[in-house]
């Protein structure tokens, strides 16, 4: 009532009411105390058409490869899943972990567990391209070696040298060469005269023979030469019966030989010239 003050006569009758949620009362125990349920208690929960709206087409969820960074969507909005063989472009910024110091290093190896030698500031050490190498091996070979294993031999480029059917390499001896010249009816006369000069410098074996075909008696001899102008007389004059043959040979090595003839009568030769390399 306005004015009046009240008061409660029945001070063990007053009480309090605690509400969980507006209309919703708190339970109560038989004697009107807070119920208070243990922190082991079930709880069951009733709900109906949690979702706030029903969804549509144009509602979507975004996932995210990184921060800031949603995953590819195809043209219709599905997420692109890339083939396992499609190149992925990567790009970073700034990897390090922290700025690098002088005390940081990288370290280069040749081998597995073999690091490259440093100079004595911490460089990598170079050799010089002269200093000796020394390379310690052991059973370089891949596998022993096989009777069907070979070593082909090449006498020019593409073209290997010959093999004989039991696949050895098959060689040819080469015989010495031969070479012949002959002068016939060589007339002769009171002076000296001369057959073309020959170079017998690469020749092992050589010989003139002369055989006088004529009537009267002939001089022959033999000269060498150092450069077919200057002419040294190997052996004296010799005379050649008429109707008879004689081999000459020089006693004296030099680049060019020639034989020279006369006769105090005239008379006919045949000279000839036999050679092997």
């Amino acid at each position: 009532m306005p004015n009046n003050v009240v008061f409660n006569l029945e001070p063990e009758k007053l009480r309090t009411q605690i509400f969980g949620n507006q209309a919703v009362a708190l339970a109560q125990t038989a004697d009107g105390l807070l119920q208070i349920a243990s922190i082991s208690d079930v709880v069951n929960v009733t709900a109906t058409n949690l979702d706030i709206r029903d969804l549509t087409l144009s509602d979507h969820v975004m996932v995210y490869g990184s921060q800031g960074a949603a995953l590819a969507q195809t043209a219709d909005g599905l997420l692109q899943i890339a083939s396992i063989s499609d190149v992925v472009n990567v790009m970073a910024t700034n990897l390090d972990i922290r700025d690098l110091t002088l005390s940081d290093h990288v370290t280069v190896y040749g081998s597995q567990g073999a690091a490259l030698a440093q100079t004595a500031d911490g460089l990598l050490q170079i050799a010089s391209i002269s200093d000796v190498v020394n390379v310690t091996a052991t059973n370089l070979d891949i596998r022993d070696l096989t009777l069907s294993d070979h070593v082909r031999v090449y006498g020019s480029a593409d073209a290997p040298l010959a093999q004989d059917g039991a696949n050895n390499l098959q060689t040819n001896l080469q015989a010495r060469g031969f070479t012949e010249l002959s002068w016939a009816d060589v007339a002769t006369s009171t002076a000296w005269a001369f057959v073309p000069a020959q170079d017998t410098s690469q020749k092992t074996k050589y010989t003139f023979a002369v055989y006088n075909k004529g009537g009267q008696d002939a001089s022959i001899r033999i000269e060498t030469s150092p450069d077919a102008n200057i002419w040294y007389i190997d052996t004296a004059a010799a005379t050649l019966a008429a109707g008879t043959i004689e081999a000459y040979v020089a006693r004296v090595f030099m680049k060019y030989t020639r034989i020279a003839y006369s006769a105090p009568v005239a008379t006919t030769l045949d000279i000839f010239f036999n050679a092997q390399v």
